[in-house]
């Protein structure tokens, strides 16, 4: 069975994190979870005795299975998600964490996650301007972006700069609410995801090595399912998202 959710929520940060996530809940029988961390670090406490809390970073995952008694506890700036499955959920090797005590500071967290990776902030900076080079470029996208950015492209680099710095090497440096700005562009379709993803892809493909690219695209894959989710929604397409009393 292929492992896909049926549902995702929006991506939650430190600010926005629905308060019933805070508490102790849990899904519904039938029902696992998976959440992701796409920037920043956040603790996952199991209450039912079964495992240690575990200290998640940005990349790792977590199963939740149904009716599991859990919650999270906000460690500092951080954006996460979590998408919802009518299976058992293939989650990739080696991207489930540690036990808390293998993950403390200060040999753990950011800095075992940053010697891991072969990325710094001039490829993230490289990565930015040569991606949107190409969506300025591009038949698809191009005048979408230029009728939504207007004159301000070198604020919104830089606002890219931030963000892909905080999502994969853990700067903290974006504090924005990505998926407020994305749900009101209803025009937006699937072909204009695959095409954003394509031109992605080509770009990390070519500036980072194969792990680092691997990393930007499951981010990447990520992000544009939850925006697609949040316009679908916007449209009227599908229910409103879950909400945390309900899962």
């Amino acid at each position: 069975m292929a492992s896909k959710p049926y549902r995702t929520t929006m991506i939650f940060n430190e600010e926005t994190l629905p308060a019933a996530l805070r508490r102790t809940h849990s899904t519904k029988s039938g029902v696992w979870g998976v959440l992701r961390v796409i920037a920043g670090s956040l603790r996952y406490v199991v209450e039912d005795g079964s495992g240690a809390p575990v200290l998640l970073t940005s990349g790792d995952t977590v199963v939740i299975l149904p009716q599991q008694p859990h919650h999270v506890e906000v460690t500092g700036s951080m954006q996460m998600l979590v998408e919802f499955y009518d299976h058992h959920p293939v989650v990739r090797p080696g991207h489930e964490p540690a036990e808390e005590a293998d993950r403390t500071e200060p040999s753990g967290t950011r800095a075992a996650y940053l010697k891991e990776r072969q990325l710094d902030e001039a490829t993230v900076v490289r990565v930015v301007d040569t991606f949107y080079g190409r969506i300025r470029r591009d038949a698809l996208l191009g005048e979408i972006f230029d009728r939504m950015i207007g004159d301000h492209w070198d604020r919104h680099l830089q606002t890219m700069y931030d963000f892909w710095s905080s999502v994969m090497l853990m700067s903290g440096r974006y504090k924005g609410t990505p998926m407020q700005k994305h749900v009101s562009m209803t025009q937006l379709t699937e072909a204009h995801f695959g095409r954003w993803l394509e031109l992605f892809e080509l770009t990390v493909t070519e500036l980072c090595v194969e792990t680092d690219a691997r990393l930007f695209m499951e981010k990447a894959q990520m992000i544009a399912r939850s925006f697609q989710y949040g316009i679908q929604v916007a449209r009227g397409e599908l229910p409103p998202r879950i909400s945390a009393r309900a899962v």
